[in-house]
């Protein structure tokens, strides 16, 4: 599976379309016209228009509001071009950025970005299984809240593909952290494990900017194509050495 992405601070989004009624669909106006609360909007806008960019940069000739996404009833992002459906997409945001997944070919996939952050060894009881804990805690310190966020990002990462999001208990996923050497690299592979009908799940991760974002399917031959929409990388297409 062939997966093509696209990373972006919202700001940069939003002052890349001022116009939103030239960006967004009649259907998707309506939709933001529900939020009130201004972190939600900007978070539905950050990843509708990261989509947007993502899929404009793949195909020129597309205007913004020739690309809808609506949400499926598992709440799993569903793409529409032109008003077809297309491929599979998978959206999430923290921290002020927002990151957009796409991939033309058949099969799920889920995509989670998660600030690089310190996790209580409650929070862990509570939400990791046995062997996550020990292995996070076997992590040396300086590699500890990367480990923690990691198993997190994959979780969610995974949980998003199966179409079932945070909705079920997050230990129902366990998570096999990759070496220590590739952990503190910053990017890497990893595998997890659904407990409840053994599927097996191959991911990618990659540490940049304080925060780690995680791809995952259960396509073994996960590959990424990523763009990251920065004033300082001017577009640029930048490539994780990882396949």
């Amino acid at each position: 599976m062939l997966i093509y992405t696209l990373n972006a601070p919202i700001d940069d989004l939003v002052r890349a379309y001022p116009l939103r009624e030239q960006a967004l669909t009649a259907f998707e106006q309506a939709k933001l016209a529900h939020f009130h609360v201004e972190k939600r909007i900007f978070e539905y806008l950050g990843g509708r228009l990261a989509a947007k960019r993502l899929m404009q940069i793949l195909f020129p000739r597309l205007a913004a509001s020739d690309i809808e996404i609506q949400n499926l009833p598992s709440g799993q992002p569903k793409l529409y071009v032109q008003g077809k459906p297309q491929g599979s997409l998978s959206l999430s945001h923290s921290n002020g950025y927002a990151v957009a997944a796409f991939s033309a070919d058949a099969g799920d996939f889920g995509v989670d970005l998660e600030k690089v952050e310190p996790r209580s060894n409650a929070l862990l009881e509570t939400f990791f299984t046995e062997h996550e804990c020990q292995a996070i805690w076997a992590a040396p310190p300086e590699h500890r809240d990367l480990a923690s966020t990691l198993v997190w990002s994959a979780k969610e990462a995974i949980l998003k593909a199966r179409g079932v999001g945070l909705g079920v208990d997050t230990r129902s996923i366990n998570i096999a952290l990759p070496h220590l050497s590739e952990l503190a690299r910053g990017r890497g592979t990893l595998m997890g494990f659904a407990r409840d009908d053994g599927s097996v799940y191959r991911g990618i991760y990659h540490q940049s900017r304080g925060m780690v974002s995680t791809y995952c399917s259960t396509d073994l031959d996960l590959r990424l194509q990523q763009r990251r929409l920065d004033a300082a990388e001017d577009l640029d297409w930048f490539s994780p050495n990882i396949t």
